[in-house]
């Protein structure tokens, strides 16, 4: 989707910040968890863009994540009305919502890092890395 250039790329993250922004203050979540937009992929035309949520449950609930992610489908049509007046550009882009789980893997991971022994708070990369 995304080509790389500067101003696709400045574009999605201003993208990724009003999803963001109308996500958290206009979607009543009762569901508890925290939901956040992890990053926004747009086509080169800018009339798709594919958005990626994360949304961490302390008890990793899955019922909630269905119910969250259903709120933010259905709030679609709204969602793209701001995006639309915030945002100057010739479309307004279609959304398709994706399920990010890399945070909550790289928290099961570091649980099991603690788990073996490890502080995870003093961990660097080449300590990853060693065989």
């Amino acid at each position: 989707m995304s080509n790389g250039s500067a101003r696709t790329n400045r574009i999605e993250k201003e993208l990724q910040s009003l999803v963001g922004q109308y996500l958290n203050t206009s979607l009543p979540f009762k569901y508890g968890g925290i939901v956040s937009v992890t990053r926004v992929r747009a086509s080169s035309d800018f009339k798709y863009a594919k958005v990626f949520i994360s949304y961490f449950h302390p008890a990793d609930d899955a019922e909630a994540l269905k119910k969250v992610m259903a709120s933010i489908e259905d709030a679609r049509p709204d969602l793209q009305k701001h995006v639309g007046k915030s945002l100057k550009i010739k479309f307004t882009p279609k959304f398709s919502f994706y399920l990010d789980t890399s945070l909550q893997e790289n928290f099961k991971l570091l649980e099991k890092l603690k788990e073996l022994g490890f502080d995870v708070n003093t961990l660097t990369d080449d300590d990853l890395c060693q065989s």
